[in-house]
């Protein structure tokens, strides 16, 4: 134990860590950078979009496949200009759906990050008040030592002075 850790100073570490506790916090509030985005983000994230992307693709192609066997099938019903629109009417569409998910996707890990930052702050918020409350009863703490003190050292002088009365009360009647 240090002379920090009991009487006049023993709320100082509370403080300090009160101090820090609130700095973290106030790290946390603006606009969210790059590296806190990566931060707060599943380390996940990647896997999941990379497998889900890979389904779209499956898929993709498995249509792509069904629609040229139908096409095919039907001798002379596109032609073969009609058949090339068709192909790339689909591979447009597909292409802007595999976009419209890969955006939702990366939407939701970010919307993820947000609340992990968010909730990192609120817990940043709440510790700094706690060791401040800490710091505060610590202070309080030390305040009833020096009372309690206060109260000894006048106990102990009455002590003394009536110790001297009556020594002096003594030697006058002797």
């Amino acid at each position: 134990a240090t002379a920090s850790d009991f009487g006049l100073g023993a709320y100082q570490d509370y403080a300090t860590k009160a101090g820090a506790a609130a700095d973290a916090a106030g790290a946390l509030t603006g606009p969210m950078t790059a590296a806190q985005t990566t931060a707060y983000m599943s380390p996940y994230q990647q896997q999941v979009i990379d497998a889900t992307m890979t389904e779209f693709d499956e898929q993709a192609n498995r249509q792509k496949a069904q629609q040229a066997a139908n096409v095919l099938g039907t001798p002379g019903a596109y032609g073969g200009g009609r058949h090339g629109v068709l192909a790339a009417q689909y591979a447009a569409e597909s292409d802007r759906n595999r976009s419209a998910l890969l955006s939702q996707l990366n939407q939701q890990g970010f919307q993820q990050a947000q609340a992990g930052r968010q909730q990192d702050f609120a817990n940043q918020q709440a510790l700094a008040t706690q060791q401040a409350g800490l710091g505060t009863q610590a202070m309080g703490n030390v305040q009833r030592q020096i009372a309690g003190l206060g109260t000894l050292g006048a106990t102990q002088q009455a002590q003394t002075q009536a110790g001297l009365d009556a020594s002096r009360q003594f030697a006058q009647m002797a």
